[in-house]
């Protein structure tokens, strides 16, 4: 055969997709003619299609050195683009268009690799550029990724629709109009477009299993008793997700097997969704009334009525997991959970794994927590608070059991952040900058699973700030309490009081604080103390004083105490609660004093007396400049509808009502007043006449606040406008109280 005929035959065989067949021929001729560039060029887009493009590079190299013709160039720019190299394929593919501008394919070429690069601007132009010279679907294909990459959901799936009511089969606009909807506020209507998937390349879609031959394809229908094929496609955390479906279908009657991939197996297993699991092979065809790709079960399944978790953790397996856990409690610290890489084959892999340089070098700013990391960091140095669990991990039946006893997890966008949802646990997903658009653009709440808090990167972010801003929406939940409860020595007793310190970068009073309630002459007591920041001094202070049995928290989200005590009452194990601010004390034997008190009941909210110390923080030796007593006897507790004269460091707070009342972390100011209000509504207060709290004020901040009546008397009416009372007496001394600060009302104001 001739060279010319065999070059014909390549060309064809590319045409038609056939890689192999077009390589077998440039081999051929290429024993023949060992640098014919031609078939160098028709052998190297044989390479490209089969993805082998180191290959593909070596041989465009040649054919381009021999005899440079655009193709050559653009195909070489492709390989380097899948390659990564995305400054040499820019390169190859501008200097394709040198020498041929007028191709569309060279334009459409360049505008994935600058909008692989997020040249956004530079790639709208060349997709642009493509669609004078054709109405191809892969340059509208390409505007409409551009939009959404860039968070404009509502622009891309609009301008899909309106291309593709005029040329409706292009498979890779379908798909990408589809995936816009996804993130919109209707993902419903996504669902026809995303069915195209099947159209593409493995790239975008891949099946586990081929179903049995003559099996026909499930058209829908409900009937209870039919029997389903369920064939897996796509990644672990799409069937997690899928799964969902499967639960209605389940709810509607029909009869399910599940098609499974290894990993997933056991979990699926575990479920009371499936009839059958299996791995190996589907079986026979009559054993089934149709088949469906996973991912196609939402198009038909039945409208969501209310999400609620659908997978649980085996017995057997929280049992063993328990066991691994207790090894890495200590310091009564929670354990957080870490998922920081996703499968490093997929697509947007570099979008969504974080490096583990950039994850290790955040940890270092939490302390408080214990980490249990779920996949090998492959670094040999690890800081003292991260504990290695991977080898343990044999299957996603594990990774359930181990989510369940965690008390919280951080993860990026793959298949444990599905598996946390599916499970209803709380967890915070972290999004890369070109996120799923399954996750939204903006929300930092998941549509799909309410447990899941959604952390985005920004745009033009390292993964530092947004691996902080992760690290601090974590809030440990107590659903498991013997994760977070650590008794010294072998007691298991309840303490008699929990001693909730809240701090805010006040490490020196911090330290006072702490060694009061040390110094305690009565010691059944645990300490939580919360931080609403992350300094460095205050960690050293928690780790210094801070015993077995107590706990260390960062509170992330708003800063004030308010929050912080919240987190505090949720945690506290005590029969009795108490709150002590970082700049107060205790006298030694204020403990001892309260628990002989025999009115301390669960049925009534205590306050005790205290002594007002002014001091001076100014000077480094905090001199106190005067001593004042606050004796509350014969006050009668009627007085907190009006007046703020029980500091919140002079209430006991029985277990009881620490589990439902709660301060307002939006308030300005006077959250403890607001605080004590909602509790004198609801219960009775009793006056013990002990001393104890030492309220340390600095004698500078008296100062700043004296000359303000004004602003006091605003504050104070926002608190009565909150608690309206009905009383005429007391309406008319609140009257009192606001005229007091040169401020006056009529009488119906209030």
């Amino acid at each position: 055969m001739h060279t010319e005929a065999w070059l014909n035959e390549a060309t064809d065989a590319l045409k038609e997709g056939d890689a192999n067949t077009a390589l077998t021929l440039c081999r051929d001729i290429l024993q023949q003619h060992p640098m014919h560039p031609q078939a160098l060029q028709l052998g190297g887009t044989a390479h490209v299609l089969q993805g082998d493009h180191l290959s593909a590079v070596f041989w465009l190299k040649l054919a381009v050195a021999l005899n440079e013709t655009s193709i050559a160039r653009m195909n070489l720019g492709t390989s380097y683009k899948a390659l990564g190299l995305l400054d040499r394929a820019e390169q190859q593919t501008l200097r394709a268009l040198e020498i041929n501008p007028g191709n569309a394919n060279i334009w459409i070429n360049l505008g994935a690799i600058l909008e692989e690069s997020e040249q956004y601007a530079g790639a709208l132009r060349a997709y642009r550029t493509a669609l004078q010279l054709s109405d191809d679907g892969r340059a509208h294909s390409g505007i409409v990724s551009i939009l959404t990459a860039t968070g404009k959901l509502k622009w891309a799936s609009q301008y899909g629709l309106n291309v593709l009511a005029r040329i409706p089969d292009q498979p890779i606009l379908q798909f990408n109009t589809g995936q816009a909807l996804l993130g919109t506020n209707q993902p419903a209507h996504a669902l026809a477009h995303l069915e195209w998937r099947k159209s593409l390349g493995s790239e975008y879609w891949n099946a586990s299993h081929t179903p049995p031959p003559d099996l026909p394809l499930w058209d829908g229908s409900l009937q209870s008793g039919l029997r389903l094929l369920i064939i897996e496609e796509q990644g672990m955390g799409d069937m997690i997700q899928y799964a969902r479906h499967a639960a209605k279908l389940k709810q509607a009657g029909l009869k399910l097997t599940w098609m499974a991939r290894q990993p997933l197996l056991p979990l699926l297993k575990d479920s009371d969704i499936f009839e059958r699991v299996r791995h190996d092979q589907p079986g026979n065809w009559y054993e089934y009334d149709a088949w469906v790709h996973a991912g196609s079960l939402e198009y038909h399944s039945p409208q969501d009525v209310g999400f609620r978790h659908y997978l649980h953790a085996n017995q057997s397996k929280l049992d063993t997991w328990y066991s691994i856990l207790q090894a890495h409690k200590s310091l009564g610290r929670p354990l957080i959970g870490l998922n920081w890489s996703g499968n490093p084959q997929h697509r947007n892999d570099h979008e969504r794994s974080v490096p583990t340089t950039a994850l290790l070098e955040a940890i270092r700013d939490y302390p408080q927590y214990t980490f249990i990391a779920l996949q090998q960091p492959g670094v040999a140095c690890l800081p003292d608070n991260v504990h290695v669990v991977a080898q343990h991990i044999h299957d996603f039946s594990d990774t359930a059991a181990l989510l369940s006893l965690l008390d919280g997890f951080l993860t990026v966008d793959s298949a444990p952040a599905h598996l946390a949802g599916a499970l209803g646990i709380p967890a915070v997903v972290l999004l890369g900058r070109k996120p799923d658009t399954r996750w939204g653009t903006s929300e930092a709440n998941s549509r799909l699973y309410p447990t899941l808090k959604l952390v985005r990167r920004g745009r033009f972010e390292t993964w530092q700030p947004a691996l902080r801003r992760a690290f601090d929406t974590i809030v440990p939940h107590p659903h498991q309490p013997e994760a977070l409860h650590f008794q010294k020595g072998s007691s298991t007793m309840q303490p008699d009081f929990t001693v909730i310190v809240t701090t805010h970068h006040r490490s020196t009073l911090l330290q006072r604080a702490l060694q009061s309630i040390l110094a305690q002459t009565f010691q059944h007591f645990e300490i939580i103390l919360v931080s609403d920041e992350g300094s460095a001094a205050t960690h050293h202070v928690a780790g210094q004083y801070l015993r077995e049995q107590d706990k260390f928290l960062r509170m992330p989200g708003i800063p004030g105490p308010a929050a912080s005590r919240n987190l505090g009452m949720q945690l506290a194990q005590g029969r009795f609660v108490l709150f002590l601010d970082d700049d107060d004390t205790w006298h030694p034997d204020f403990l001892a004093h309260l628990i002989q008190r025999p009115e301390l009941t669960q049925h009534a909210i205590f306050y005790v007396n205290c002594h007002v110390i002014q001091e001076c923080r100014s000077e480094p030796s905090i001199p106190v400049k005067s001593v004042q007593i606050a004796d509350h006897v014969g006050i009668q507790a009627e007085r907190i509808e009006y007046d703020n004269f029980i500091p919140s460091n002079c209430i006991v707070l029985p277990a009881e009502a620490a589990a439902w009342a709660r301060f307002d972390p939006q308030l300005r100011c006077l959250e403890d007043w607001d605080f004590l209000i909602q509790l004198h509504r609801k219960r009775p207060f009793v006056h013990l006449p002990i001393f104890g709290p030492y309220v340390h004020i600095d004698e500078e901040e008296v100062g700043r606040n004296s000359g303000n009546a004004l602003a006091r008397a605003v504050d104070w009416m926002s608190i009565y406008a909150r608690w309206p009372v009905q009383a005429a007496h007391l309406r008319e001394i609140r009257l009192k109280q606001l005229e007091s600060f040169g401020f006056s009302l009529p009488p119906e104001a209030l």
